[in-house]
């Protein structure tokens, strides 16, 4: 009869310390390295947030300073639209008057002089209008381009664009209307160039009005679709920061599992 060892291992198993240290090393780093990651998953994600609640802040206030110089380059464009009118329907009225004198035309003419002014006084807010235009584009498309997916509108890029011709040719309407004033070719004539100007600066202040509503148009559906980025981020984030730490717990389960295998192994 063969006598067993009483100090053998239990039949079926083998004893594998060496093996059982490695994996339960490999464990332990594992499960270290899970932990650190599910932390920087969670802290990552309220860094993304923050970056992005400073973009999109940001984003609003340049679109919100830009609504309202659009609105106060409006307003300019109006009242220098309103007194060209003036003029042209006065100049036309002198013109049409067999009786004309030169005191009446001098009259007119002196309006021209605030006429000037208000000009001046509308094409310093169309050139702001321009500037803080181009500015929030640059803005609104940084915030575009680390959102994926988020399909921000171009904005009045084009538009923009389209104002240094706009004021070159208000700038030559008006200089047009100053030569006009200027000339001495009879009571009438003048009238009628005074007139001819004017309108020629009423046209070009009324095309300039249309392309900064145009522009005011695309400034508001911007601030339509940036507001409310940051809760959409946000949610996005939550999904994905949830995805990622579900991956690495189950990871860490299976580095604690390897753990405990490692220890039977040296157990054995």
């Amino acid at each position: 009869m063969t006598q067993s060892s009483s100090s053998g291992a239990p039949a079926g198993r083998r004893s594998r310390p060496t093996l059982g240290l490695v994996a339960q090393i490999a464990g332990v780093l594992g499960a270290i390295l899970c932990i650190i990651a599910i932390i920087a998953v969670l802290t990552g994600r309220t860094w993304v947030q923050e970056r992005v609640e400073v973009l999109s802040n940001g984003a609003q206030k340049a679109l919100t300073q830009a609504l309202e110089v659009s609105e106060t380059a409006l307003t300019g464009l109006a009242a220098g639209s309103e007194q060209a009118t003036e003029i042209r329907t006065a100049a036309e009225g002198l013109a049409a008057n067999p009786a004309l004198d030169e005191l009446a035309l001098s009259a007119l003419q002196q309006k021209l002089s605030p006429l000037a002014e208000r000009y001046q006084g509308a094409r310093e807010r169309y050139v702001t209008l321009r500037e803080k235009t181009s500015g929030l584009i640059d803005t609104v498309q940084r915030l575009d381009r680390i959102i994926p997916g988020l399909d921000l509108p171009e904005g009045p890029t084009d538009l923009v664009a389209g104002i240094d011709e706009k004021l070159t040719e208000l700038d030559q309407a008006m200089n047009d209307l100053s030569g006009r004033a200027a000339e001495r070719t009879g009571a009438t004539a003048t009238a009628t160039a005074i007139a001819t100007g004017a309108a020629r600066l009423e046209e070009g202040l009324a095309s300039a009005t249309q392309l900064a509503t145009n522009i005011q148009s695309n400034i508001q559906e911007m601030q339509g679709t940036v507001d409310g980025v940051s809760d959409r981020v946000g949610g996005l984030l939550t999904w994905g920061v949830v995805g990622v730490a579900l991956l690495f717990i189950w990871v860490l389960v299976l580095n604690l599992a390897l753990i405990a295998l490692g220890r039977r192994w040296r157990a054995a």
